[in-house]
């Protein structure tokens, strides 16, 4: 599982790097991105961010919560899959930065302890799954390990090799994957009870 240590490694470096791009965006023109950010309010629903006024008790926060960070965060472990792992942990490292830094001028709230916590969980997981995505897509297609934004293979599409060679990655790697795979959820369940407990 050296591998997957390997690609947590990459993706958390692109992650870093789109954080501090989104800063200075931030930095710049704080004004113009926080209106993009209130114009465009469906970008926050991409890592899962909903009003809570909106959503009742909460049970029905938590619920929401959970369901859609978990479908968000089983959609970066397919981007990274798909072997755009690197892209896709930078495109998020600017958006959450963007979302973090912009709210102080969104909402007039200054940036607590609980929100850094919040923001930090949900990279981790994200990046997590991002990078289990890529350690698995490379296997498949036979990509070999890179900072590259955008890999390609270098063997077969893992498209072309089906649920046989998903299988056999599997199987072969299961301890690492099953160990992060439930990383993955214990974080997905505890930010969720976080976000609508404590938050």
């Amino acid at each position: 599982m050296k591998n997957l240590f390997k690609w947590i490694f990459i993706c958390a470096l692109w992650y870093i790097v789109g954080f501090l791009v989104g800063w200075i965006m931030v930095f710049l023109f704080p004004f113009t991105t926080s209106s993009l950010i209130i114009r465009y309010k469906w970008i926050q629903s991409l890592v899962g961010i909903r009003e809570a006024a909106r959503l009742g008790g909460e049970a029905n926060i938590f619920l929401t919560i959970l369901v859609g960070n978990t479908l968000s965060t089983a959609s970066f472990l397919v981007l990274g899959a798909l072997l755009l792992g690197s892209l896709i942990s930078f495109l998020l490292g600017i958006l959450i930065s963007l979302l973090l830094f912009t709210g102080p001028y969104r909402h007039g709230m200054s940036i607590n302890a609980s929100i850094v916590q919040l923001v930090a969980l949900e990279s981790f997981y994200r990046v997590l799954a991002t990078s289990l995505g890529m350690f698995v897509g490379a296997k498949l297609s036979g990509a070999s390990i890179s900072f590259k934004p955008v890999l390609v293979g270098s063997s077969q599409s893992w498209p072309a090799k089906g649920i046989s060679g998903l299988g056999q990655v599997c199987r072969e790697h299961k301890g690492g994957i099953i160990v992060a795979l439930l990383t993955i959820t214990l974080l997905i369940l505890y930010g969720a009870v976080f976000e609508t407990f404590f938050f």
